[in-house]
């Protein structure tokens, strides 16, 4: 997995997300202009201690079920917020809730579950520090045109029977 850290006007974020190297702990060179500091994955215990949020880009493999666990719900500050963007079966919603509920973390902003649509007996609707979204981060103002432009680029590529750009590697999971 790919982690990276950055600090911004004296918050810190924590970001999880696939390496798009295979499992080997990398850096991509275009983090590091919006980074002041970047650690290696190995460093993840000393620095999500630190961090006011803690965003969850991962995708779903067996390596990733239900990896944000109480476990690393305790690891945060009390004052950190939990984002999850990646795959909903990442976290257990139990434990987050729990901890929630006890304090051991400040908030949670989810746009993804582990049950979706998540079932209405979830205890995750009636939580004041919860904020919920229906799986749409992806949605940006210019999510079609950059979504056509990448289209575009894969169908001349198929066309011209070239090896796609944007190729998933089922073996990893993504």
């Amino acid at each position: 997995f790919f982690f990276f850290f950055f600090f911004f006007k004296q918050k810190t974020a924590y970001e999880i997300m696939p390496s798009l190297v295979g499992s080997e702990m990398c850096i991509r060179d275009r983090y590091k202009s919006v980074c002041d500091r970047i650690f290696e994955g190995k460093d993840y215990p000393k620095v999500i201690k630190n961090s006011d949020f803690v965003v969850g880009i991962l995708p779903k493999t067996p390596k990733t079920l239900n990896y944000f666990n109480m476990e690393k719900f305790m690891m945060m500050k009390k004052s950190a917020v939990f984002i999850n963007i990646g795959r909903g079966v990442t976290m257990v919603e139990d434990d987050l809730v729990q901890a929630l509920n006890e304090g051991v973390i400040t908030g949670a902003s989810l746009d993804v579950f582990p049950q979706e649509p998540l079932p209405s007996t979830s205890k995750l609707y009636d939580m004041k520090n919860v904020l919920m979204t229906y799986h749409c981060t992806d949605r940006t103002v210019d999510y079609w045109e950059r979504t056509m432009k990448v289209f575009e680029k894969e169908l001349k590529r198929y066309v011209m029977r070239k090896e796609p750009i944007n190729l998933i590697d089922k073996s990893k999971g993504y």
